[in-house]
């Protein structure tokens, strides 16, 4: 009944959003005078210069950005796999997470744009430049440094999916036999190991998919604007002053769910692919063993390769903190002339309201939806205790995937008709209607985050308590809730990172009226000045990271007493 209940409250707004999209689409809105049928609107978007191309960059960039992606947290684990650095893997997932989309674009830009940081490492030593100069690396006419941003951003997710994959089977019994029957490390990783994975990274490698096709915030930043991908276009035709172009607005928004599922039939078949060419290489029984002494040095080019954008990145998120702290800084100079801080003294005057915003939407809409998680769970423990613990995708019930509904479906294809169904209820701009929708997309994330853990809970801790005459209620929060609170606690914190990143669901909702971090961000990459932008890409790290460190801190001391050593 639970579960139910939480499903309406997802599939309901998805469904009037994308009523609310195709109708208009094909000419039918009655508050804009649209009485009738028509294909009028598709039309007028085929007549808009640039088209071709921007649906081109759209599908170029989002198929590309995901094979690699995909193939970086498929090899990575396993070419860790057995080091010391596999342990220290999961250590560095976390801060790379909790960065919002739109702060990992603005590192790159402060690394890359002409004056960028890493031209000022080099210049004049290297270049002999005392001048920026007049190419740029970002944004670039094919899109390659929203590649670069796509991927810094969205391995992180998949190798931690990846990790947890790798849980759920015995990987150390299936690589010790492969290599007792020949084969090579990284071979029978591909042989053995990834095959088991692959069921179980089927959702997540979607979710990258479609988001990748249809990302706005990065794309704003790092992608070209002549003309730009299909879903920042889409926006723009969304927000400009002619009501007449909704129409046109909603005929491309059909036009990127359809975009979004080309990719997905062309992803599927490249898949297939890929699974016939594997089948013929293993029943070859081809050992490809490289020589122990080159072993090592293919190892450390794929872990650099692998590693490269989030390095870029995390360098790039530097240079904003320094662009915070500038009073001055010309070219070519590496560091700083002139350090200051009155760009962070003015923060509670400049974005003490926006913070603030930030910061309830993303306590109001993890916190929501933990408890409902909890209570789903927990429903499923009543109905069927001896559930298995995460199974792959071909296994999920239909309730279950109903859940990531709002992940593979393209945002920009329901929020503009779910915007219309907020302004005839009164609701746009409201706090009610700000969490429901920021639950949309954080519910999904927590599920992902908690699930397996719970399901993964031993019942023999409640059996116990229950014969020693604890009624449920006090079971729940005096034996299950102390022990599952570091998922819980893991779980509220990746939500809350996950409503921070919300750019388009915060405009649409909001109504333009509501302002958060990463709307504030993107608004300043379009031409504030410098010192600005980085004050507010340092409070974007900050903010999330808080809440990770808090999350650790209060695990820790609740569990810390259950320890001998404690």
């Amino acid at each position: 009944m639970i579960g139910r209940g939480i499903l309406v409250l997802i599939i309901v707004p998805i469904l009037l959003g994308l009523i609310g999209a195709i109708l208009p689409a094909f000419g039918y809105f009655p508050p804009l005078g649209g009485m009738g049928l028509s294909l009028a609107p598709f039309q007028d978007l085929a007549r808009l210069p640039g088209l071709w191309q921007s649906i081109w960059l759209s599908l170029f960039t989002g198929l590309i950005a995901t094979v690699i992606s995909t193939a970086f947290a498929l090899i990575l684990p396993g070419v860790l796999y057995g080091h010391r650095s596999f342990i220290l893997l999961r250590r560095f997932l976390a801060p790379l997470l909790s960065l919002p989309h739109i702060t990992v674009a603005v590192g790159i830009v402060f690394l890359l744009q002409p004056s960028g940081w890493l031209m000022r490492i080099i210049s004049p030593m290297l270049t002999g430049w005392t001048r920026p100069p007049i190419w740029a690396l970002v944004p670039d006419p094919n899109g390659f440094a929203l590649i670069l941003g796509l991927v810094s951003k969205e391995v992180p997710f998949l190798v931690l999916m990846t990790l947890a994959a790798l849980s759920q089977i015995n990987a150390g019994n299936l690589m010790t036999v492969a290599r007792s029957l020949g084969y090579g490390r990284l071979t029978s990783w591909v042989y053995v190991i990834i095959p088991q994975l692959w069921p179980r990274l089927k959702l997540p490698v979607l979710i990258v998919l479609v988001f990748s096709l249809s990302v706005v915030d990065m794309a704003v930043v790092l992608a070209p604007s002549t003309p730009p991908p299909l879903a920042v276009r889409l926006l723009m035709l969304y927000q400009s002053p002619d009501l007449s172009m909704r129409f046109t607005a909603s005929a491309a928004a059909v036009v990127q769910m359809s975009l979004v599922f080309i990719a997905v039939v062309i992803w599927i078949v490249g898949e297939k692919s890929l699974v016939l060419m594997a089948r013929y290489f293993s029943f070859t029984g081809r050992r490809f063993i490289i020589p122990f002494y080159l072993g090592r040095a293919v190892d450390r080019i794929l872990i650099a390769i692998a590693v490269v954008p989030s390095v870029a990145a995390m360098i790039g998120l530097v240079a904003a903190v320094l662009w915070s702290v500038a009073g001055q800084w010309r070219f070519p100079s590496t560091w700083p002339d002139v350090f200051t801080m009155r760009y962070w003294a003015s923060v509670t005057t400049d974005f003490g309201d926006v913070v603030l915003v930030t910061a309830v939407l993303g306590v109001m809409s993890s916190g929501v939806a933990v408890m409902l998680v909890m209570l789903w769970l927990s429903q499923e423990d009543r109905a069927r205790p001896s559930i298995a613990e995460n199974r792959p995708i071909s296994e999920r019930t239909l309730s279950e995937r109903a859940l990531f509904l709002p992940l593979i479906i393209p945002q920009v294809g329901f929020l503009f008709g779910l915007q219309i169904i907020l302004l005839w209820l009164n609701l746009d701009g409201t706090v009610l209607a700000l969490v429901w929708v920021h639950l949309l997309f954080v519910l999904p994330y927590i599920w992902l985050s908690l699930a397996p853990s719970w399901r993964g809970f031993s019942p023999e801790w409640m059996y116990l308590a229950a014969s020693l005459g604890a009624s449920p209620i006090k079971r729940f929060l005096r034996v299950r809730l102390p022990i599952m609170i570091q998922p819980i606690l893991t779980s509220f914190a990746v939500g809350f990172s996950v409503s921070a990143a919300l750019y388009l669901p915060t405009v649409f909702a909001g109504n333009g009226r509501v302002v958060t971090l990463t709307v504030e961000a993107v608004s300043l990459a379009s031409g504030a000045s410098r010192n600005q932008l980085g004050v507010a890409t340092g409070l974007q790290m900050v903010l999330p990271l808080i809440v990770f460190i808090l999350a650790g801190v209060i695990a820790h001391k609740r569990t810390r007493r259950f320890s001998y050593f404690s």
